[in-house]
C-alpha cells in the first residue's frame, strides 16, 4: 500500500510554512529535504511546520525535526510547529522533544 503524503508550502515576507498532509515517513524524507534546504539556514524568516493534517510520523521524521531545531538554534532563527495532533504530540513527549517546540497542540 502506498502511503499518502503531501507537502504544501506557504511563503510570506516573515515566514515559510510547510503544511504536512497525510503520512510522513522515511520514503518522504528526500521530498522534505529538497523543499526545506533553501530555507533551513535563512535567519530572516521564521520556519513553521503545520501538522494539522498529519496522520503519522516515523522516527526518521522525528530525527529531521531534531536537525531543524538544532540548525535554527545555531543561527538564532525562529522555528515553530503548529497544530500538532494529540497522537503526534504524544510521540514528541516520548521522544523528549516537546520541550524544544513552540507549538499549539490541537
Amino acid at each position: 500500500m502506498i502511503k499518502s503524503f503531501r507537502l504544501v508550502k506557504h511563503m510570506s515576507e516573515n515566514s515559510v510554512t510547510f503544511v504536512f498532509i497525510g503520512e510522513f515517513d522515511l520514503s518522504r524524507t528526500c521530498e522534505l529535504q529538497g523543499e526545506l534546504d533553501p530555507y533551513l539556514y535563512e535567519p530572516d524568516r521564521k520556519l513553521v511546520f503545520d501538522f494539522k493534517d498529519l496522520r503519522y510520523i516515523d522516527s526518521t521524521g522525528i530525527g529531521i525535526i531534531l536537525v531543524v531545531i538544532k540548525a535554527r538554534a545555531e543561527i538564532k532563527a525562529g522555528f515553530e510547529i503548529r497544530n500538532i495532533p494529540p497522537h503526534i504530540n504524544r510521540l514528541f513527549d516520548i521522544a523528549g522533544i516537546s520541550k524544544f517546540l513552540n507549538n499549539n497542540a490541537v
